[in-house]
């Protein structure tokens, strides 16, 4: 078409120079037929048709309405001051989003609309893909939050939240099986609403903590009521505060773990360890009454020898002032022993569980005293090499040790039936800690069961020798009350230029001091 067969006005050559050079995309429009009457240089390069081309074309065939709600793009008005967002069609069917402004003219009675277009496709295009990612991660935000409750409600651990107030704002399956409550009866409402004053009270208090960030995050162990079964459970509670974007606290979260089968299974423990340690004691016992009997028959012998020869003497009138005196003190010094000797026992079996101190050297020669007799019967050969030192700790459970570990001892090279019986006891301080060291020349002990011998009732002597709880025992005592160690190995040691091997028990406590009270 040629610019100069439309005429709107006696500018109109300056007028479509103008909009020929253009660089947005303008139609002149017949308005009755709806037919492009005119396109300007910048419509031709962009849609590709040439102006000829363009003349007559019907505009829905590169023009129509563009609904932005529809094509998702939720940033851009669908509408403004300006005109209306639409669709063009380039001739090789390519789309360009364009922002339209319409201009109607009446002239010599015919309407003719001016069609001015913006190319605006790549702010479209990135309209659209930011909704895209919007939308996207809205998905992602509502998968996000499918997931959490459904991990949260399908959890085996008990799990509730709270708003800052205190109030539940849910709870999961587990939690409601725990209590007995349903989560939509708790919803809105304080621990006091669902638990007895003397337990909320500890529950409003530990919250407060948490909200106060004065313990965050939080654990404590304490009691859940389940008010259908009327059961209570005791439970460690997690709870952790959560935040909002400007870091204020606006709740908790809970976890609660049921620990009562664990309790349960604690407090039977505790209670075979005390029948363990009651039945070493009793064995330890029979040991040692066995060790009393020998130690008394030869005091016991002098005192009846002494009381027989007095009484024979005095009947033939041969007894004489000096043989007298002599009786009387044998008499008195095997009384006197046999009175130590139950000391010594009695201080054994005492029951004082309170540290006090002593001298290292002074519990071996008590604990030595007390199995002398078992050592001399059986031809045993004792080597010691004690370093004094001041220890703090509980005495007699030491003691208590050292004489399973000796007897232990004893009772294995009886059995191995050999010429040579040793047993040899060094004691010394390292690095502040008080080692001791029981070794005998038995071979050892056998790889297969080495890593065994301190499990309660293994023993590999014959039934009626041991019960298997003496090592158990001596172990749980170093380890439980004396803060040590107890370990056992096979060494070899040299005796009078032979060359013997053993197993070697090593017990290692923390050298401790009596604290000083600098009270007046």
């Amino acid at each position: 078409m040629n610019t100069k067969n439309v005429k709107l006005s006696d500018n109109s050559s300056l007028f479509f120079d103008f909009i020929n050079e253009s660089s947005e995309i303008i139609f002149i429009i017949d308005q009755n037929k709806l037919t492009i009457e005119y396109a300007n240089l910048q419509a031709s390069k962009i849609l590709g048709f040439s102006q000829e081309e363009f003349e007559n074309m019907p505009l829905d065939n590169i023009l129509s309405e563009l609904d932005l709600e529809k094509l998702g793009v939720g940033l851009i008005r669908q509408k403004d001051k300006l005109g209306s967002y639409s669709l063009l069609t380039s001739k090789t069917q390519e789309h360009f989003y364009v922002r339209t402004s319409y201009t109607t003219h009446e002239h010599d009675g015919k309407s003719h609309t001016i069609i001015i277009s913006r190319d605006i496709t790549e702010k479209i295009k990135k309209e659209l893909l930011l909704s895209s990612k919007i939308q996207q991660n809205q998905q992602d935000l509502e998968n996000q939050r499918i997931f959490s409750d459904t991990l949260i409600n399908n959890a085996p651990i008990p799990i509730f939240y709270k708003n800052s107030n205190g109030e539940y704002l849910g709870a999961n399956k587990a939690w409601e099986e725990m209590t007995g409550l349903s989560e939509k009866d708790v919803i809105g409402k304080s621990v006091y609403d669902i638990a007895p004053k003397e337990i909320a009270d500890i529950y409003y208090e530990q919250d407060e903590k948490v909200f106060t960030l004065e313990e965050n995050p939080q654990i404590y162990q304490w009691k859940v009521n389940n008010q259908l079964k009327k059961e209570t459970y005791d439970v460690i509670f997690h709870k952790s505060a959560y935040f909002d974007s400007d870091s204020n606290v606006i709740g908790l979260i809970g976890i609660v773990t049921d620990i009562t089968d664990m309790t349960k299974l604690k407090y039977e423990k505790e209670e075979k360890e005390r029948l363990i340690y009651h039945q070493s004691k009793m064995a330890a016992m029979g040991e040692m009454l066995e060790n009393i009997a020998h130690q008394w028959r030869q005091p016991l012998s002098i005192i009846s020898t002494s009381a027989t020869g007095l009484q024979m003497q005095q009947e033939f009138d041969l007894l004489t002032q000096e043989e007298l005196s002599k009786a009387i003190d044998n008499i008195f010094e095997s009384s006197q022993y046999l009175s130590q000797t139950i000391d010594d026992f009695r201080y054994f079996f005492k029951t004082d569980k309170k540290k006090n101190s002593f001298n290292s050297q002074s519990i071996f020669e008590r604990t030595l005293k007390l199995l002398s007799s078992k050592f001399v019967n059986n031809d045993l050969t004792l080597l010691t090499d004690i370093q004094e030192c001041m220890l703090y700790t509980y005495e007699n459970e030491l003691t208590h040790v050292i004489i399973n570990i000796l007897n232990n001892a004893a009772d294995v090279l009886n059995q191995k039936n050999k010429e040579e019986k040793i047993i040899q006891v060094t004691a010394y301080e390292k690095e502040a800690h008080f080692i001791i060291t029981i070794q005998d020349n038995a071979e050892g002990v056998p790889t297969e069961i080495i890593d065994r011998i301190f499990e309660p009732y293994f023993t590999t002597k014959h039934q009626t020798q041991g019960t298997g709880i003496g090592l158990y025992m001596s172990q749980e005592i170093v380890k439980k009350h004396l803060d040590g160690l107890l370990e056992v190995s096979n060494k070899r040691f040299t005796y009078k230029n032979y060359d013997y091997v053993g197993a070697m028990f090593t017990i290692t406590i923390p050298l401790e001091h009596e604290p000083v009270d600098y009270s007046i």
